[in-house]
Order: structure tokens, then C-alpha cells, then sequence
């Protein structure tokens, strides 16, 4: 079996949104930032050695690799699908596969970026691993991303929303095409299991053989597919690990 699975707000949490006596598992300029409970930390190492477990992240590289645990497993696929290190090398192969599309969005960015300041004076607009546009805007995503999606809607770009951030990324480059490049690359037969808790979870829930999704926005969308388990718990991640543990058994 290999498990497919998002990183923040389905494994890890901020310090608000954690478990009591959770575990600090990241750290920037020397201050706690993300937590993972002691029983998550726990099944998921003794699900790497069962089954092939992937981290599946938006996040940067450099932001991946700051949180410790996670980061341990074979396979690791961040920047939203654009990267694939294994053992914690990059693949290259896999990253140049995207230069074009990431290369022809190049002055969609700049549109986005100049509305975004122009809109947004106080915004800080940055690029994951020169791959895709994204902002933290909290109280006014909403406006922002309504903004952009009509600004883009003739672009090969996709805009999305997640947790009080915007995101502009290349039409090409999502976590469910990067599943099935996976797939296709290793010629894995396993069967697949996928969970995340955010709308730009949703392709990579949907292209596997089953799912779970985090109880809110995904649960509109994935109340009749069949071969999903919505989660609704005050430790979402403990329920997910030991619900793939039952099924590795």
C-alpha cells in the first residue's frame, strides 16, 4: 500500500490549533511553529516501515525540511507537485518536467503580483521554489482571490485559497497529476490511499484508490464518493494514521 498523505492541518498544527502536550516538530528562527501529537509521531513511523509513505506538501522545500519526523520518509513530493526528492535528494528529472509550464507563467506572476501590491500595499507576494505565487492575507483571501481568479480566468494558472492564503500555480502542476507521474515512474501496483484536509487536497483525494478527508470544506465535495472517510475529531491526525494502519493490516 502506499500512502499519500498532506502535511499541514492533517498531520501537523500550529501551536493554537494543537493537541495538548503535542510535540514541537518545526522550528524557524528558533521559535516553535508547527506541533504533532506523541501518538501521531509514533503510528507514523510505524507506518514507513510497513508500507510507502509520501508526504504530498504545497510547501516549499526549505519550508518541508525545517519539520522533523515527516521529513524521515523515502519519498517526499512538495511545492505543491513540482518536486520529488527521494532520500531527501531531488530528483531532477522530475523538476525539469515543469520548467516549460513554470516558465511560460512567468508574466502571468507578474500580473498577479503587481494587482496584488497595488490592491494589497501591505501584502508580502512571494515565489515557492520559483514555481508558483502565493501570499498570506488572512482576513481578505477572499477578496484577493476573487481578484485574481478573474484577473487569471483566460491563464493556464489555477487560484486557490487555503487557510487565509492565496496561491497562483501553473494549470500543469497539482498534487494529483504529481500522484500519477508517481505512479507511472515506479510502476507501482499497490493500492492507494490518499488524505488531506484543504480544496487543493481534493485532486490528489479523488485519484486514489481510497481517501480521507479532514471534516470541513472537502466534505461538500466528497459526501458521495464512495471510497471516502471524512474525519471529524479534536485529533484529526491520530484518527488518519491509525486509520491507515487498519488498512495496511
Amino acid at each position: 500500500m502506499i500512502f499519500f498523505t498532506d502535511i499541514d492541518n492533517t498531520l501537523i498544527f500550529s501551536k493554537k490549533r494543537s493537541p495538548e502536550n503535542s510535540i514541537c516538530v518545526e522550528y524557524k528562527d528558533g521559535q516553535p511553529l508547527s506541533f504533532m501529537t506523541e501518538k501521531s509521531i509514533e503510528l507514523y513511523n510505524e507506518l514507513c516501515e510497513k508500507i510507502t509513505v509520501i508526504p504530498v506538501t504545497t510547501r516549499s522545500t526549505e519550508q518541508f525540511m525545517r519539520i522533523e519526523y515527516i521529513k524521515n520518509s523515502h519519498y517526499a513530493i512538495v511545492s505543491n507537485g513540482a518536486k520529488l526528492f527521494v532520500n531527501g535528494v531531488e530528483d531532477k528529472e522530475w523538476t525539469n518536467y515543469y520548467n516549460s509550464c513554470v516558465e511560460n507563467c512567468i508574466p502571468v506572476f507578474e500580473k498577479c503580483r503587481n494587482t496584488l501590491k497595488k490592491t494589497f500595499p501591505l501584502c508580502n507576494v512571494r515565489m515557492a521554489d520559483n514555481i508558483f505565487l502565493y501570499s498570506r492575507f488572512d482576513d481578505n483571501s477572499h477578496t484577493a482571490f476573487e481578484i485574481l481568479s478573474d484577473l487569471c480566468k483566460n491563464d493556464n494558472v489555477n487560484i486557490s485559497e487555503s487557510h487565509g492564503k492565496i496561491y497562483v500555480i501553473p494549470s500543469e502542476i497539482g498534487k494529483g497529476n504529481a500522484i500519477k507521474r508517481f505512479i507511472e515512474k515506479y510502476s507501482f501496483t499497490d493500492k492507494t490511499i490518499s488524505a488531506g484536509d484543504s480544496l487543493m487536497d481534493l485532486d490528489m483525494l479523488l485519484s486514489t484508490d481510497y481517501s480521507i478527508a479532514v471534516y470541513g470544506e472537502l466534505s461538500e465535495k466528497l459526501k458521495n464518493h464512495k471510497n471516502t472517510t471524512v474525519i471529524n475529531s479534536p485529533v484529526v491526525s491520530d484518527k488518519i494514521l491509525e486509520k491507515v494502519m487498519n488498512f495496511s493490516l
